[in-house]
């Protein structure tokens, strides 16, 4: 019988066809999404158990939350069923890529997770492009801007990857006074 790992033990470093699936597709995501990040900023990435971030780009503060953790640093959170836990602080960018697809309710989650920061980066594989089957929702590009608008974030730039749609996206309310 196989020696079991516990998440973590597992080499966050070491890239497995369970992490990155069968081709490249996740790892120029994750380069996309790293272009993106200044020198410095503090970043929260939710859905980033293994923290694969890390490697791409060079933030500063850094903070995970997943489900399924896979380094001892990461926040433990069942965000599909509305856990969004304090954090103690709020971050200059938030990354959530590979994680809207799995969400049961998006427009909760979108609401959810406002509270860390005024400006996210967004991945998402739209209808049409779809290749897993254990996704949750099945959204249109324009489905997921609908969301995104009544959740109080704005598009400011796009841009397409092989395997679907990079959003950046800023607090409609961000630089506005109160």
């Amino acid at each position: 019988m196989g020696q079991s790992t516990k998440p973590q033990e597992l080499d966050v470093n070491k890239k497995t066809s369970y992490q990155w699936g069968e081709d490249k597709v996740w790892e120029e995501r994750m380069e996309a999404v790293a272009s993106l990040i200044p020198r410095g900023v503090s970043v929260l990435d939710i859905g980033g158990g293994y923290e694969h971030l890390r490697n791409y780009a060079k933030m500063g503060h850094y903070q995970s939350i997943d489900k399924y953790p896979a380094t001892r640093l990461t926040k433990i959170a069942d965000l599909n069923n509305g856990q969004f836990p304090e954090l103690g602080k709020t971050f200059q960018i938030m990354v959530v890529q590979g994680t809207l697809e799995y969400m049961k309710f998006p427009i909760a989650f979108l609401e959810g997770v406002k509270k860390y920061a005024d400006h996210m980066i967004l991945t998402y594989n739209p209808k049409g492009k779809r290749k897993v089957p254990t996704w949750r929702n099945q959204m249109t590009d324009r489905e997921i801007r609908g969301y995104l608008s009544v959740t109080d974030w704005k598009v400011a730039a796009e841009a397409s990857y092989k395997g679907g749609t990079l959003y950046y996206c800023v607090r409609q309310h961000y630089g506005k006074k109160h």
